[in-house]
């Protein structure tokens, strides 16, 4: 299945998966839980993987300032001509002025838009592998 827009029958879906691995996701579900799973402000592209139940395998949110949020599942992920296709696919000119997220879907997405990096910025996020101590 390629890249489709988000819809509200969608919206359970989008998050149980952006529920798996939230620490890596953080701006994405924080944004999506200010739209309150409408996307007045932009546009969320979704896909789903045939073989997997239909599930929703990676997302990409493109807020109207520019700023893009993927959730990737790999290093390069599948369908890249059909997301580029779909983040390009409006009468308007789309303005691209921000990547955030993981750096490794950053750089992913980076490519697919075919633009260099200006400027960037890393976070550090902590996760625990046990719990803390008493």
């Amino acid at each position: 299945m390629g890249w489709v827009v988000y819809g509200r029958s969608d919206r359970d879906d989008l998050v149980g998966f952006l529920s798996k691995d939230e620490w890596g996701h953080v701006g994405f579900s924080s944004s999506f839980k200010e739209m309150k799973g409408s996307v007045p402000q932009g546009t969320i592209y979704i896909r789903r993987d045939s073989r997997e139940d239909g599930r929703i395998v990676e997302a990409v949110l493109c807020t109207q300032a520019g700023l893009l949020i993927p959730v990737l599942s790999t290093d390069k992920p599948s369908g890249r001509l059909d997301l580029k296709q779909a983040l390009f696919r409006t009468k308007r000119k789309r303005s691209l002025n921000t990547i955030m997220g993981l750096s490794r879907n950053v750089e992913s997405l980076q490519a697919i838009v075919e633009s260099a990096c200006r400027a960037s910025v890393n976070y550090h996020i902590m996760t625990l592998t046990e719990p803390p101590r008493r």
